[in-house]
């Protein structure tokens, strides 16, 4: 009662002091729903004051106006009396239109019932708000004088965040959304959760296996560039505190500042730093140094753990030292990455930073071998500030905890890569109650592929083959992954360099397909060209199964390599226009040729094209061999008549039967010349061992048919 007491006087006597409840108000705008609620125990009992239209004054003091809907009182005493809570529509289905065409709202004040008058009442969370309270007066002859009084009722008190880490998978489209719910892991507050939210909350295939190569960090020149922010949250006085970075030294010995915040003066501050390329933790005259060195031109994983008593220093994961301080005192709350903290200057860092992390609690030595490894701790509970660089371009740098506003990047330090990319993701829950007050918990979100058979190309981002983006569920296909190149789409795959694999490669109708010459594609299935493919790298085929090659449309390669076990079978005619290579396994054309015009073959006598090869060449020049790219033929014509354009088939695998019971080699050229009369020309035949079918060498008699293969 004394809180709401303004200074009430007597004739005479002492005053008793007593506070009473009176009620609750609000007002809400039309088609909104007004909801009014008596604490537990109590019931309504009146209502003071209703007015559906345009009624004037705020907290609770309400006067009714010109638009006034006359059964306004009856019909919020129909929702209200007797009860403890109600919602109440304002709309003109309820209460009627008082005046067509204005906007209206509803107001209400209302009393409910409670316990005698008492010198103090409780309020609860469902009275957070302001309140309505009698304050009676009684002096001590009985006297009473009463009056009303407004009680603001507030919750400060922040919610507790408790955030758990959860695996998701990429669905078709190759991304995967988090929920909230999800993530949470009975967050709680003294009344009530309004909202959670959680950053990030989509993710990708880039997530899967986040990429240093790409990943950014931050470089200094040692002399002027620095960064520099506030962090209210960051560990003072004695607290417990851990600081870890990652830091990339490009001078041996090297000095500077890594992290660093409060005040530069006798142990009011704390930071981690180089000291002649060791690791040092200064509190400014209460430090410690490192004896582990760190090498320059590779990044290293530091930090400093302080649980109260024990500083402890770590150097990619191993303890360097460790030692029992005086008490900190750290004061301040502006921090600076590569530069002694304000107000003074100096110690700048001459190398790269990424990652750098506070936590409010000394991270065990399980968990600094965690983060050493690039993997974040199981519980990310006390981390209050992390500076992980992702921006790669700008003139800030966030705290991706949420927790504080950006740093400033002075004096331009350079983004660049490569950084350190820890496995998995870390997102920040947000738990806001209905009072607005909000605390953050971090967790990590392992991300991954579904293991799927075929993987298809949508070509969502560019056309690069090795963009996980541009592909089904985010998976680039490998040796035991099926690909699928549909039709209609903008964007077809390029392999512009480097070696990929796919298991069946299957480019639909109206589909395409680019092969750079310095990019090569290893192929451990099936090739089925519907579309269409321009092949200027190299196509292996290495599967150790039977593999076909077919399609309704004609592939050509420029190189081509057979390195298998087992067979590779043409299901179409195909062509070759600059290498074939058969290194192992045999490549089978069955009843369709393969075309070598222009090319050069490198075969052996366990690898070869077995049936029918043809290539096409030129003899225009009297003297000169023509090999028809090593086909195991030579022609070297001489004298005036030469013949021209020249075809040659050459089939393998199959013996011709001669005269009575002479049978063949298994090979055979068939030659077809523009001119073909007229001419000197030297052959030479070529076979493998393998080939003589049981017949010696001794024995064997050059057979020439005019006729074709018969007779």
């Amino acid at each position: 009662a004394t809180a709401v007491n303004n200074g009430s006087t007597a004739g005479c006597g002492p005053l008793t002091l007593q506070v009473q409840k009176l009620g609750v108000y609000g007002q809400v705008t039309e088609g909104g729903m007004l909801t009014l609620t008596a604490p537990a125990g109590a019931v309504f009992t009146a209502v003071d004051f209703a007015s559906y239209g345009t009624p004037t004054g705020s907290e609770g003091n309400y006067v009714t106006s010109g638009c006034h809907a006359p059964n306004s009182a009856s019909i919020v005493e129909s929702y209200l009396l007797g009860k403890n809570s109600a919602s109440i529509p304002a709309t003109n289905g309820v209460f009627g239109d008082p005046c067509v065409g204005t906007v209206k709202k509803l107001a209400v004040r209302a009393t409910y019932t409670l316990t005698a008058p008492a010198s103090q009442v409780t309020y609860s969370c469902s009275e957070v708000g302001t309140n309505l309270v009698r304050l009676i007066v009684t002096d001590a002859n009985g006297n009473t004088s009463i009056k009303t009084a407004t009680v603001t009722v507030q919750d400060n008190l922040a919610p507790i965040a408790i955030a758990q880490n959860v695996s998701v998978m990429l669905n078709q489209s190759g991304n995967a959304t988090l929920t909230p719910a999800m993530i949470n892991a009975s967050s709680t507050d003294n009344c009530s959760i309004a909202a959670l939210s959680i950053a990030p909350n989509t993710f990708s295939c880039t997530d899967v296996n986040p990429n240093a190569a790409t990943n950014p960090s931050l470089a200094f020149n040692g002399s002027t560039q620095y960064v520099e922010g506030t962090h209210a949250l960051l560990p003072s006085g004695n607290a417990a505190r851990t600081l870890e970075a990652w830091v990339y030294p490009t001078a041996a010995n090297s000095n500077g500042v890594i992290f660093n915040y409060g005040t530069p003066t006798t142990n009011l501050r704390s930071g981690l730093i180089m000291s002649n390329g060791n690791l040092y933790y200064v509190g400014e005259y209460n430090d410690l140094r490192g004896n582990i060195p760190l090498s320059p031109n590779a990044w290293h994983h530091v930090a400093a753990t302080y649980d109260g008593t024990t500083l402890r220093l770590y150097v990619d994961g191993v303890l360097d030292v460790a030692t029992n301080p005086a008490p900190f005192n750290t004061t301040g709350t502006t921090w600076r990455i590569a530069q002694r903290a304000a107000p003074q200057s100096g110690e700048f860092l001459t190398g790269r930073l990424d990652e750098v992390r506070v936590w409010s609690r000394a991270l065990l030595a399980a968990e600094i071998t965690q983060s050493a490894s690039r993997v974040n701790p199981a519980s990310l509970a006390g981390l209050v500030a992390r500076w992980d660089m992702r921006e790669a371009a700008g003139t800030s740098l966030s705290d991706m905890t949420g927790n504080s506003t950006p740093g400033t990047l002075y004096n331009a330090p350079v983004w660049t890569t490569p950084g350190v990319a820890y496995q998995g993701v870390m997102t920040t829950l947000t738990v806001t109650d209905a009072s607005g007050n909000s605390s953050r918990a971090q967790a990590t979100v392992m991300v991954s592929v579904p293991t799927t058979a075929t993987t298809t190309w949508n070509g969502s981002s560019s056309n690069a083959w090795s963009d996980c983006s541009n592909w089904s569920y985010g998976k680039v296909p490998d040796a035991t992954t099926h690909v699928i190149i549909p039709a209609s789409l903008s964007r077809y795959p390029t392999l512009a360099s480097g070696t990929l694999t796919a298991a069946n490669l299957t480019i639909a109708s109206g589909a395409n397909f680019t092969l750079d010459p310095n990019a090569s594609l290893e192929v451990y299935g099936d090739w089925t060209n519907n579309g269409a493919a321009s092949l200027a790298g190299t196509v292996s085929f290495r599967g150790a199964t039977t593999q076909n090659l077919g399609g309704t449309s004609l592939s050509s390669f420029a190189k081509l390599t057979v390195n298998k076990t087992g067979t590779l079978t043409l299901q179409r005619a195909a062509t070759v226009t600059g290498t074939l290579t058969m290194t192992s396994g045999m490549l089978a054309t069955d009843v369709y040729e393969l075309t070598t015009t222009g090319a050069s073959l490198v075969e052996s006598s366990s690898s070869y094209v077995l049936g029918t090869t043809l290539s096409t060449a030129t003899l225009n020049t009297a003297g000169t061999r023509y090999s028809f790219g090593n086909l195991g033929l030579a022609l070297t014509p001489t004298g005036t008549t030469l013949p021209g354009a020249t075809t040659v088939r050459r089939v393998t695998g199959t013996a011709l039967t001669g005269q009575g019971t002479s049978v063949s080699i298994k090979r055979y050229y068939d030659i077809q010349a523009a001119i073909d009369a007229g001419l000197n020309v030297t052959l030479e035949f070529g076979y493998f061992d393998t080939e003589l079918n049981g017949v010696s060498e001794g024995q064997l008699t050059l057979f020439r048919s005019s006729t074709g293969t018969t007779g």
